[in-house]
């Protein structure tokens, strides 16, 4: 998963090759200016499926989390406008339904870098098409006592969960485990452990803990404000006040 591109883990890397651009962490191959129009699920699905762009016909929806993986926390849009210039700050489609209910899906805020689930039949999201595939592994996870190794993104997570009243805290809590060193995740890195097909929780719980909150603190700040990945379905959310969430490190 590509971090912004100032970071010193996996920073974001594209490649522009005329009308698409290429993820170098991912893999992705993405169209790089979209069209104008905003479409339902069904009809994106449709519309991605039928593009003809620089010679490939191979062209699809993309899921919730490689949506994600464009998202550049802390500007408008939230998106590199270098690799794909013009973007609107508006909702982009996933083809991703959520969980517990086919009538809604996800979608990816490029105005401030939400990940929110809504009405499927919703014709106000554009559309932005990828090819190729993100790494999946099967199993994703490996697990080593206390910790899991996703074998896609080579994070290793604590299994355990702490709660913590502020960022802050959050971030003594992992920097405290030294013996090797764990970090506060970035909020992409924290999605990517969402479990797309379950709800309350959205995560694996036979290999991850969870406690009262479902609420998980994360690194990511957008201006005053503090990103929050929420596990009840996997959407994100900002710290509005000074709040008991839980805490998940990793390496």
């Amino acid at each position: 998963m590509p971090n912004e591109p100032e970071s010193a883990i996996r920073p974001t890397a594209y490649r522009i090759d005329g009308e698409v651009v290429v993820d170098e962490v991912t893999g992705l191959i993405w169209q790089r200016e979209i069209d104008e129009q905003t479409r339902a699920t069904a009809e994106a699905i449709a519309y991605c499926d039928s593009l003809i762009l620089q010679g490939r016909d191979d062209w699809r929806l993309p899921e919730r989390i490689e949506l994600v993986s464009l998202m550049l926390p802390g500007s408008s849009p939230a998106i590199d406008s270098e690799a794909f210039p013009d973007t609107p700050a508006d909702y982009f489609r996933t083809a991703t339904y959520a969980a517990n209910s086919d009538e809604r899906s996800w979608s990816v805020y490029f105005g401030s870098a939400l990940v929110i689930v809504g009405s499927a039949l919703s014709t106000s999201t554009y559309a932005r098409c990828v090819t190729g595939e993100m790494v999946r592994l099967d199993p994703q996870f490996e697990i080593m006592e206390s910790v899991a190794l996703d074998r896609g993104t080579e994070l290793v997570w604590r299994r355990d969960v702490q709660t913590a009243s502020s960022q802050s805290e959050a971030v003594d809590i992992c920097d405290m485990i030294d013996s090797p060193p764990f970090r506060l995740p970035t909020v992409k890195e924290l999605l990517t452990i969402v479990d797309d097909t379950s709800a309350s929780p959205a995560i694996d719980e036979s290999i991850f803990s969870v406690g009262d909150s479902l609420t998980f603190w994360t690194s990511t700040t957008t201006g005053q404000n503090v990103r929050l990945v929420d596990f009840s379905q996997g959407a994100t959310a900002d710290a509005s006040s000074p709040d008991n969430h839980a805490v998940r490190c990793v390496r």
